[in-house]
């Protein structure tokens, strides 16, 4: 029996052979990106609306009820609790680095944009069981936001896709989440 050996020699990089690494476009799986420079700004604006139970129609759940910082940003039970302290409908997955990941969910039903999971949890009636409008409203009524909003998005107007844009540049922040264990507006 003959044993081949791939020596430095007759590797194809040692023989001037350029060999593609890369991961096919259509792989679903790609290499992780070096990460891009957020607005801070934002990300904590983005902060304090992940503590602030005003976005639910109970004003007792917030982003950090299902998603606690503390517990591995998680809220380590078989389903999350919803309005009127209902188990809710599904897990809350660890939300630790889901920025990295392919899809969003268990079950994948939202691409790797973290702003779709952020603006869904706000209107779902089995999780903070708000609305978008209400949602909106209470935040323009509370003065610190109004001010910040103005600062961070140049406009006077409260919008969901401002919040949710918010709260995911808070989860892209480099150190989240062990920065962030308070919220200064609770």
């Amino acid at each position: 029996m003959v044993v081949k050996f791939l020596t430095l020699a007759t590797a194809p990089w040692a023989m001037g052979i350029s060999m593609a690494w890369g991961a096919p476009e259509d792989e679903p799986i790609q290499p992780i990106e070096p990460a891009k420079p957020i607005n801070i700004g934002m990300a904590e604006q983005g902060k304090e609306l992940y503590f602030d139970p005003r976005l639910s129609k109970s004003g007792c759940i917030s982003f950090n009820s299902s998603h606690n910082l503390s517990l591995g940003v998680s809220d380590n039970i078989k389903t999350s609790i919803s309005l009127h302290w209902q188990k809710g409908p599904i897990n809350a997955p660890t939300a630790l680095d889901s920025n990295l990941n392919v899809a969003q969910f268990g079950d994948g039903r939202a691409a790797a944009d973290l702003k779709k999971p952020t603006g869904g949890p706000v209107a779902n009636p089995a999780e903070m069981a708000s609305s978008y409008t209400l949602a909106d409203g209470v935040l323009e009524s509370t003065p610190p936001y109004g001010r910040e909003f103005k600062l961070v998005f140049g406009k006077d107007e409260i919008l969901i896709e401002e919040v949710t844009l918010a709260i995911a540049k808070f989860e892209k922040k480099p150190g989240y989440p062990p920065f962030a264990l308070r919220s200064s507006h609770l």
